[in-house]
């Protein structure tokens, strides 16, 4: 069995899996009520992503909209398979107590 994700991996990989297509860094901060912090967020993404974990694509903003382009994270098939993993982890401990 693989290695389970950490509780805030958990967290982080489970709302990128509930946006069907790509959650932003910010809306991860939101989703997480304060658990994962806007000034980690961006480091723990490129650490998936330099896992194989999750990917990014920009999504340029329209020519009304200021600021930066946003990037959209979604999970890819090792890291969905890695939540699995983690959600069989703790089902299992959960069965046992």
């Amino acid at each position: 069995m693989q290695k389970p994700l950490s509780m805030t991996g958990y967290l982080i990989f489970t709302i990128i899996d509930r946006y069907a297509d790509g959650a932003y860094g910010l809306q991860i901060v939101r989703d997480s009520c304060g658990v994962v912090k806007q000034g980690s967020i961006y480091v723990l993404l490129q650490g998936f992503e330099n896992e194989g974990y999750v990917i990014s694509k920009t999504i340029p903003r329209s020519p009304t909209e200021a600021g930066i382009a946003k990037r959209a994270y979604k999970l890819t098939e090792k890291g969905k398979r890695r939540l699995e993993a983690t959600k069989q982890w703790l089902q299992a401990i959960q069965d046992t107590t």
